[in-house]
């Protein structure tokens, strides 16, 4: 099935009101599908989407979002090309899986791009927001600009965002095995088997009886002032949440861009500076920019790269190397790029083969989402795609958070371990929870 690709007029609120805005859309997700839609029973039962729970929430570092509401279409990443030249669906979220895996809630989509029936996409400028939507064939745009109105009018100046206070406990997980898997990286290095592995580990969070208010999450996550990717999607109650500072790629016509973010500061009363002349962290971060540059030179026009000088990448909690990458392509297919690039040094090692071979023996779970490409890709052979890294897993009990970094020469085992658990406070933070690492 294709959309139609309708457009309603935009909708256009003042910022301070956008994540109101998100939560209400969200709430009311059901509603869109059934309630106010209601006209179109024969359509509903049809496809299935009565009591649909499928939601994603896209924000790019450009500061614009894209909300999409139940599943109108699944296209498979091989048919990309097929859907680029049949569609006038224009843009979808694309989700690969870490592992190759393909279990568990995010099964359907893995490898896909997901076609909403509705779609939001918010354009922030300034201090005004404007909200277009399109709509799957069948669906009735009367119905939606009914709905934007009602939720618009239901915006109050004084609605500010309360803290949401998770009574729960937070267990770091496998830590024993987790500081052998460090050591055992360590030798493999010393033995010049490998110059660099990724290897991860998780925290659960279990919620009180009360459970999660899953709302007040996202509003958190919306409302976050760092220079990140913010990630929401949900299916069958689960929520894979993340707030990365790392993009695989974006490409606009004909014009590449990546970069490089490896090698890490945590903690706020450090000085940030001295991360750029760490040797340890600049030696990490080298493998990431010279394997991406590796990684895309088939793709582009000879002496078109353009390579930035390294930077500081701050945040809330922890701190980067940066280093941005552009260049012009000399052939565009989106998708061949993206799992060319997938996974870079940041995320698997040097070699890739090895070292990913070593993380995925050694780490006693699949990454699935964590670590994978997800983001935005249109018909037009454009895309903007994030690295699912700050992450976690949650549903109605509880959360799993991902968190890991990058052993190097140097690395030890006390200063790793340290450095994942204030990897963990993003998500600890969006579930009200940081008082749990200090």
């Amino acid at each position: 099935m294709q959309h139609n690709n309708t457009k309603i007029n935009p909708l256009e609120i003042d910022i301070k009101y956008l994540a109101d805005l998100i939560v209400k859309i969200y709430e009311r997700q059901h509603k869109f599908l059934n309630d106010q839609l209601a006209i179109h029973d024969d359509y509903i039962n049809e496809f299935n989407m009565k009591n649909e729970n499928k939601f994603y929430m896209y924000k790019d570092l450009k500061q614009t979002i894209h909300i999409g509401i139940g599943v109108n279409q699944l296209v498979d990443a091989s048919q990309y090309n097929e859907w680029c030249l049949n569609s006038t669906a224009q843009k979808g979220l694309y989700m690969a899986d870490f592992d190759g895996h393909t279990t568990g809630p995010f099964s359907e989509f893995t490898d896909h791009i997901w076609l909403p029936h509705v779609q939001f996409i918010c354009i922030i400028d300034d201090s005004k927001v404007k909200i277009y939507a399109e709509l799957s064939e069948s669906m009735n745009a009367k119905h939606i600009e009914k709905i934007l109105d009602y939720i618009s009018k239901s915006l109050k100046s004084n609605d500010e965002l309360s803290n949401y206070a998770a009574l729960g406990t937070m267990k770091e997980l496998d830590v024993a095995q987790y500081q052998q898997n460090v050591k055992q990286i360590l030798k493999e290095i010393k033995q010049n088997h490998i110059e660099k592995t990724v290897i991860a580990r998780q925290v659960e969070f279990k919620f009180n009886n009360l459970g999660v208010r899953k709302n007040a999450v996202l509003k958190n996550l919306v409302m976050s002032k760092d220079n990140n990717y913010h990630i929401w999607i949900e299916n069958k109650g689960h929520c894979f949440i993340s707030e990365t500072p790392e993009r695989l790629v974006r490409i606009e016509g004909e014009i590449l861009y990546t970069n490089g973010v490896a090698g890490t500061l945590y903690g706020q009363n450090k000085n940030q500076q001295s991360l750029l002349e760490d040797e340890k962290n600049i030696n990490e971060h080298n493998f990431v920019v010279k394997d991406i540059i590796s990684g895309i030179e088939p793709y582009i026009k000879e002496d078109s790269i353009q390579v930035g000088a390294p930077k500081l990448l701050s945040n809330t909690h922890v701190h980067h190397i940066y280093t941005s990458i552009e260049a012009k392509l000399n052939q565009n297919e989106p998708i061949d790029i993206i799992q060319k690039m997938h996974p870079t040094p940041a995320l698997g090692g040097v070699p890739t083969n090895k070292a990913t071979s070593l993380m995925s023996t050694l780490e006693p779970f699949e990454r699935h989402l964590y670590g994978a490409p997800i983001g935005i890709v249109s018909n037009q052979k454009e895309c903007d795609i994030a690295v699912g890294i700050r992450s976690m897993m949650m549903d109605k009990k509880r959360a799993i958070l991902y968190a890991g970094s990058g052993i190097v020469e140097g690395s030890s085992v006390q200063e790793e371990q340290k450095e994942t658990l204030y990897k963990f406070k993003p998500m600890l933070t969006l579930l009200g929870a940081e008082k749990h690492v200090k």
